[in-house]
């Protein structure tokens, strides 16, 4: 008898790890795909390739309608094209992740406030991916605007208060000066700040 014999000890020790590899891959994928926090993947000239039920319900478009649509134009509105691009040329440069807010148009015309996370990742081709965890910042923004609007309205009213009023911080300076404090003493807003 003639026996040859091979080691496949790498063989196996590859075909392992292959299936490694993949059983992790698809492990993040199914986490992507159950998230409640939307994630979109998609090209630089506007296609959108994966997303997750949370990207639909956020964006009000279906998983069909998603792979159709062009999300520069369709779900980014005009003014910020030029933030957007200036970002992703930041990302480009740098191969960094940016994070950044705008909006989206959503299906039925709304818009959502958002907070994007892009990374930067290239298909077998070599053309540009940008993988996008997206936030829902409506309520954020809307509780910085009752902030402003509520600051505003307190500064009217110190200021029309014939009372002399001030606020200092902590470490002692002036912060505020009531219109009031600022006639009784000669000072204008530059002179104690």
């Amino acid at each position: 008898y003639q026996a040859v014999g091979r080691d496949i000890t790498e063989r196996k020790r590859l075909e392992e790890a292959l299936h490694e590899s993949r059983q992790r891959n698809e492990f993040l994928a199914n986490i992507i795909r159950l998230s409640s926090q939307p994630f979109a993947m998609a090209y630089s000239e506007g296609r959108i390739d994966l997303f997750n039920s949370a990207f639909e319900k956020l964006t009000g478009y279906s998983a069909d309608e998603l792979r159709t649509i062009d999300w520069t134009t369709d779900l980014t509105p005009p003014e910020w094209h030029k933030t957007e691009q200036q970002m992703l040329a930041e990302l480009h440069r740098t191969g960094l992740p940016v994070q950044y807010s705008k909006e989206y148009i959503r299906k039925d015309g709304t818009r959502v406030a958002v907070e994007l996370l892009v990374n930067l990742a290239s298909d077998r081709l070599g053309n540009p991916e940008y993988y996008s965890f997206v936030t829902d910042i409506t309520e954020r923004k809307r509780a910085e605007a009752a902030l402003r609007e509520s600051e505003e309205r307190f500064r009217i009213f110190m200021d029309n208060s014939p009372g002399i009023a001030w606020i200092k911080d902590e470490e002692g300076r002036y912060i505020f000066l009531s219109k009031s404090y600022q006639r009784q003493f000669g000072l204008r807003n530059d002179d104690w700040r």
